[in-house]
């Protein structure tokens, strides 16, 4: 059951608004709502804690880009270790970094994020089983899955269609 208070939380409570109103829809039907303006928001939310800045510039004199560097990057450092500790070290994860592995598993990214393993097959079965075993991370592993297969077949349509014209 799908808890419907208010979490306090302005950028939550939007998302809690989406998920009401997509109640029982699949994972991979609900992500592009959801992550709507996400980004911008996160970034801007992180840039007022202090966490990263905002680098307004032009590319070319002409196009504006804006690149948001980290102003202290003891956070980044903290997940890395975390994230080290678990897959290197064989800790139990906590929710957050098994969530977290679960992801940069089912993107398959493990190796270009913990960089410096010397065994990245051992590395990537530690977060393969980690991102089995857990609901959650099998929920975001199911979904990166189902869009991956949405836009395979979206890239395979549009190329078929391409030739068919010709």
């Amino acid at each position: 059951m799908l808890d419907t208070a208010p979490t306090g939380d302005a950028v939550l409570d939007e998302r809690l608004a989406v998920l009401v109103g997509k109640a029982g829809r699949k994972p991979k039907d609900v992500m592009g709502k959801l992550s709507k303006k996400l980004r911008d928001q996160v970034l801007e939310r992180l840039a007022g804690r202090g966490i990263l800045e905002a680098d307004k510039d032009k590319v070319l004199g002409l196009f504006p880009v804006t690149r948001w560097p980290a102003k202290d990057a003891q956070h980044e450092l903290e997940v890395r270790a975390g994230l080290e500790g678990v897959l290197k070290l064989g800790m139990q994860p906590d929710e957050r970094t098994g969530a977290l592995i679960a992801l940069l598993s089912a993107l398959n990214v493990v190796p270009k994020v913990v960089t410096d393993a010397v065994d990245k097959k051992a590395l990537k079965q530690r977060a393969k089983a980690i991102a089995e075993s857990d609901w959650a991370a099998d929920a975001v592993r199911k979904a990166v899955q189902e869009m991956q297969a949405a836009v395979t077949t979206t890239i395979v349509v549009s190329a078929g269609g391409a030739t068919a014209g010709n």
